[in-house]
């Protein structure tokens, strides 16, 4: 993934913030919100679950998830809307394809909402300032 140098999304009072940490992380808030998404969307927390080898195999390790996606459904969207929106989903994945476009829509509307809910968030800057201190 290329790390944009412009970042549009980033409100003044964040990229002030960050600039007194010493690192200058503001480029890279498009990139790091980006990538906070990706993990979300993908294994419904962040970070990254991680597994440790123990007594032969992997366990999951005990860590705290900083965002637990289906927590934030219940707690964001309303019940009945959810409810349509599965119920249109499962209704909609008996005819094949127009499953898979319903399923693309709602993967972006989660998305729209996620990128409004996390922007400037605590997550965010620090996997920005992660990224940065990887450039320096």
């Amino acid at each position: 993934m290329s790390r944009a140098f412009v970042s549009s999304a980033v409100p003044a009072e964040i990229a002030e913030r960050i600039s007194d940490c010493g690192i200058d992380a503001a480029p890279f808030m498009d990139d790091a919100l980006d990538e906070v998404i990706d993990t979300i969307m993908l294994f419904g927390v962040y970070p990254q679950p991680r597994q440790v080898w123990r007594d032969g195999r992997f366990h999951p390790a005990a860590e705290r998830a900083q965002f637990d996606l289906q927590e934030w459904v219940a707690e964001n969207i309303d019940p009945v809307q959810l409810a349509e929106s599965y119920t249109d989903f499962i209704c909609s994945a008996a005819f094949g394809v127009a499953g898979e476009d319903r399923r693309d829509q709602q993967q972006k509307a989660v998305d729209k909402m996620l990128r409004d809910f996390l922007a400037g968030s605590d997550m965010v800057r620090d996997k920005a300032e992660e990224f940065a201190a990887e450039e320096a």
